[in-house]
């Protein structure tokens, strides 16, 4: 009968620790960002390189490490821009603690400079649409998760 009531317990605290994790991961999930800087690191015709200094608030009660991440940006579905970094393995505070960090961007001219892409932009800017699509990493002490998904969407009149 002690048997029963040490594997109840051992199986309850289990999963309360991974309710837990679980929740905290959805925290940190919905993480609060801003951009900072912006500097332009390099200009040519086939590519224009921008770094973007970015600061990342963490409202979770853990620590966790952003490891990588890759995303395109796309204006009116059309790719313009390329987000990435493949080992980053930057700090993320806990408890709404503050990280910062610079973020690569490549544009590239030709696509942007796409004329039905321009004239579409021109002739609707509220209902042009800015679309971050990619994935990144977190790493926390042995569990990594490679490749989360993600997908934002703005207009861009709210940028305006």
């Amino acid at each position: 009968m002690r048997k029963v009531f040490i594997a109840i317990g051992a199986v309850g605290l289990g999963y309360g620790i991974y309710q837990y994790y679980l929740t905290q991961g959805a925290i940190l999930y919905d993480y609060k960002y801003r951009i900072i800087g912006v500097s332009i690191k390099k200009i040519s015709l086939k590519e224009v390189e921008l770094q973007i200094d970015v600061e990342v608030i963490n409202n979770s009660a853990i620590t966790a490490t952003l490891s990588s991440y890759y995303f395109d940006i796309l204006l009116n579905g059309k790719k313009v821009a390329v987000v990435e970094n493949a080992s980053l393995n930057q700090f993320l505070q806990k408890n709404g603690g503050t990280s910062y960090f610079p973020m690569k961007i490549t544009i590239n001219p030709k696509e942007f400079a796409d004329v039905n892409l321009l004239s579409g932009l021109l002739e609707s800017v509220k209902n042009s649409t800015i679309e971050q699509r990619g994935y990144f990493g977190f790493k926390k002490g042995l569990l990594r998760f490679n490749k989360i998904p993600f997908i934002y969407t703005y207009k861009v009149k709210d940028f305006l």
